[in-house]
């Protein structure tokens, strides 16, 4: 073998040497930094179980507090349910309440119109429509009707016959003074006017 041979036979053995120690060091590098990754991960992990581990000690008091509210809405629907239950029945009993109240009313009034059946019931009175302009047909007047009708003529001519009677018995003399100093006036009045017309008849005398 030549000298030569034997340079580059050296050369190609430190060249491989070397490219072997390269490979190693890179793969040294990254076994350590998958290393480093994996001891990161582990201790963030822990860190996680630690937190769960906390959290798992208070889990059953929070899923009780959670049950004992559950029921208590529960308790709370059902009673607000029955609640609205009453109140329409209440309100249904009231309506039927007021409606018979109010037919009693109509009825009486209806019986007995002169009366006003609203006096003392705490209702206002009911506001009735206006007739139209139209004269409506009259009906027949009901027995309580004449009744009354009759009696009110009967008390206003009665009342019309004292204040005649009355009148007539009253003396003449009743007039006020004022009445007999104005009849005075008009009598001096008509005097003084008869003297006037006989002076203009009378003759004038003409001296001879």
């Amino acid at each position: 073998m030549s000298k030569e041979e034997i340079i580059w036979l050296v050369v190609a053995i430190v060249v491989v040497l070397a490219i072997i120690a390269a490979a190693l060091v890179l793969l040294r590098n990254r076994k350590r930094k998958q290393a480093e990754v994996r001891r990161e991960r582990a201790a963030r992990a822990a860190e996680l179980r630690q937190d769960a581990d906390r959290q798992a000690r208070v889990l059953p008091d929070a899923h009780l507090r959670a049950e004992e509210e559950r029921v208590k809405a529960e308790k709370l629907q059902r009673e607000a349910d029955r609640a609205q239950d009453r109140a329409q029945v209440a309100e249904t009993d009231y309506l039927q309440q007021a409606a018979k109240h109010e037919d009693k009313l109509r009825e009486a009034d209806r019986l007995d119109p002169t009366t006003d059946s609203t006096a003392g019931t705490g209702r206002r009175p009911e506001r009735r429509p206006e007739a139209p302009p139209t004269e409506a047909p009259r009906s027949e007047p009901s027995q309580a009707e004449t009744h009354q009708a009759e009696t009110h003529q009967a008390e206003t001519h009665q009342a019309e016959t004292h204040q005649a009677e009355t009148h007539q018995a009253e003396p003449h003399q009743s007039e006020t003074p004022q009445a007999d100093i104005e009849r005075g006036r008009a009598h001096h009045a008509d005097a003084q006017h008869a003297e006037g017309s006989d002076a203009g008849r009378r003759p004038t005398h003409r001296g001879g």
